[in-house]
């Protein structure tokens, strides 16, 4: 399956003219691209062009492509310029990221414009997602996304546009809101362009609009403040999450792949995220970080399981024989059925020292205070609800702050007796290596 997801133009602005701006174009000589692609970014962790970087490792890198005969067959942007960016979602390397700082410290209102433009090149029938706009981090951060998907019965040649935003209590996010029919039957290889304004004071989102420019149709903006779509953190902010720090753009969906045999060091953020990963196999996998848990600003579990798109489900994936030495939190957020958890070693978990430190953000979600203390922790989902029943936890090593007490544990709603817990080794700190000196 090949699916991918583009950007040309990009801005992300302020109301208050004290704020910093950010805006793209992609274009030389800030940018080199080719007709094959460039890379913008350079494998997971950073490197690559003006700022642009891979946060997860295993997602495929996004190029800046000129236009013309380009590789991937895009057709010109009537209102762009000579270059844009895309990623090919492929069997091998499902997911493509790409991420950028963006300093939303001010707070206040901001708007988000960007042209888009989405196609499948597969044969089969084409899988979902096929890309988003999202402000990160989503695992701490107040944010909210937007997502490109086909309908539930996959049609090639055009997709559907939606927000995913929250209550005003916050909780579980909502990826199923339609601002009108503008954003339904997208044609494939048209250029879009959107706008999104949004407020940190109300945490809301305010107004959006789309206009198909590939098509010369008018510009359709939309009301929605009226609608109840808050942030992350609800109503007024009212968990209290912090400001996001990065935008980021998205290609693809995961089912029937392996992350095989890779290594990782010093990995600023999860090592591996699962979101719409199913049927799958993640195995024989080492990532390893040395460093004192302040120094991960971003960091995070060392696998996270997620689900994003609405019409995938956590299901069947096979989490064996991977080595996680040193995460700043748990080592595994597991959600879903069938999966399951063998013979990982899991070392150095914790090393924040939640909950009893006072130093790092230990609680996620007020209703669950022991996600991030906890080795693997069984919890109902993040993006939507799911049942968490039927995983095989067993042969693991688990080692780490308070891990002999902490070990698996489950979040509200889930029954550690409905799934299958075998025999694991469980101890506050590793048989083979003792605790580090340089932990407090």
């Amino acid at each position: 399956m090949k699916r991918a997801f583009l950007g040309l133009t990009l801005l992300v602005a302020a109301a208050s003219a004290q704020a910093q701006s950010y805006s793209t174009g992609f274009e030389a000589p800030a940018y080199a691209g080719s007709l094959g692609g460039t890379a913008l970014t350079a494998g997971f962790g950073g490197g690559g062009q003006n700022g642009w970087y891979n946060p997860v490792a295993g997602s495929a890198d996004f190029n800046v492509y000129t236009y013309g005969a380009n590789a991937l067959g895009y057709v010109n942007n009537p209102n762009g310029g000579d270059q844009f960016i895309a990623a090919l979602g492929t069997t091998a390397t499902p997911i493509g990221r790409a991420q950028h700082n963006v300093n939303f410290s001010s707070g206040g209102t901001w708007t988000a414009s960007w042209d888009v433009n989405g196609q499948y090149r597969g044969a089969a029938t084409p899988v979902n997602n096929l890309g988003s706009f999202s402000l990160q981090p989503s695992a701490t951060a107040d944010y909210w996304q937007q997502l490109m998907a086909y309908d539930a019965v996959p049609v090639p040649t055009q997709y559907n546009i939606t927000y995913g935003a929250f209550a005003a209590g916050g909780g579980a996010i909502i990826l199923t809101n339609s601002p009108g029919p503008a954003w339904n039957a997208i044609p494939t290889n048209h250029w879009i362009h959107q706008s999104t304004t949004w407020s940190f004071v109300s945490n809301q989102i305010l107004s959006v609009s789309i206009q198909d420019i590939t098509a010369g149709n008018p510009v359709t903006t939309v009301d929605v403040s009226g609608l109840g779509w808050y942030l992350a953190g609800g109503a007024n902010n009212a968990l209290g999450l912090a400001l996001p720090t990065d935008i980021r753009c998205f290609a693809g969906n995961v089912d029937n792949t392996e992350y095989t045999n890779n290594s990782f060091e010093e990995i600023n953020g999860k090592c591996f995220d699962l979101d719409g990963f199913h049927d799958g196999v993640v195995k024989d996998n080492r990532c390893v970080s040395r460093k004192l848990p302040a120094d991960y600003v971003f960091g995070h579990f060392g696998i996270v399981m997620n689900n994003t798109n609405p019409q995938v489900r956590s299901e069947n994936v096979l989490i064996e024989g991977n080595v996680i030495d040193g995460t700043k939190y748990g080592a595994l957020f597991l959600m879903g059925r069938g999966h399951r958890i063998l013979n990982n070693q899991f070392l150095h978990i914790n090393k924040a020292q939640c909950n009893e430190s006072k130093e790092f953000l230990c609680i996620y979600k007020n209703d669950e205070p022991d996600m991030l203390d906890a080795g693997i922790y069984l919890g109902t989902g993040v993006a939507r609800r799911e049942q968490t029943t039927g995983n095989e936890i067993r042969g693991n090593t688990i080692s780490g702050h308070k891990m002999k007490s902490r070990c698996i544990t489950a979040g509200p709603g889930v029954s550690l007796a409905s799934n299958k817990i075998g025999k694991n080794d469980c101890s506050d700190y590793s048989s083979e290596r003792e605790r580090p000196a340089s932990l407090p």
